[in-house]
């Protein structure tokens, strides 16, 4: 069989990501998303985080466990971010303990929240391909990922790229903003 990799032949994973054919399309909808308010972004994500058309550092964390909100509705809405850290936050091992303990503390956090989620910024195929650096099984990840949703009742997304976690963060904040003012009788802006 030609073609095919006998035992013994080294084989390369490489992961297909989907982009754009228009690259500023994604950043031209997250600014038509976030048009209507500032997006609130924890002091910590300065530098490592995503950038926002409109958005205002704070340092809001330590109460709701989110690292993006919208300004005036932290105590209401939340994104956490994901990012390389997933795999070391998700298991406890000797030297990283903390970040287990961080990661569930943040996740009760959010699970306070009205609109709480859970972005991450690889994806399902990244994930099962153990494209980590971790003797964690992929199905070990995202059984713990899964547990966090369905425990905490706080969605996660697997968004394949950075700009794809953005896009999916951006349409959370969008879409809780309207419902949260819908609810309260406040007509959500066209």
């Amino acid at each position: 069989m030609a073609g095919r990799p006998t035992l013994g032949t080294p084989v390369i994973m490489t992961m297909r990501t989907e982009t754009p054919r228009n690259k500023a399309e994604p950043q031209r909808r997250i600014a038509e998303l976030t048009a209507d308010f500032v997006v609130a972004v924890e002091s910590n994500e300065r530098g490592k985080g995503w950038e926002w058309p409109r958005q205002e550092f704070s340092h809001f964390e330590d109460r709701t466990g989110a690292d993006y909100s919208i300004v005036g509705f932290e105590d209401q809405i939340g994104v956490q971010r994901k990012a390389d850290d997933l795999v070391a936050s998700l298991f406890a091992d000797k030297a990283k303990n903390s970040d287990v303990e961080r990661l569930e503390s943040q996740v009760q956090r959010l699970a306070s929240l009205r609109f709480p989620a859970l972005v991450v910024e690889c994806g399902l195929g990244y994930l099962m391909a153990g494209g980590y650096f971790s003797q964690h099984h992929p199905h070990s990840v995202i059984a713990r990922l899964m547990r966090i949703s369905a425990e905490y009742r706080v969605p996660c997304w697997l968004a394949g790229s950075r700009e794809g976690a953005q896009y999916l963060a951006a349409e959370w904040l969008e879409k809780s903003w309207r419902l949260r003012n819908h609810s309260h009788g406040i007509p959500a802006a066209a």
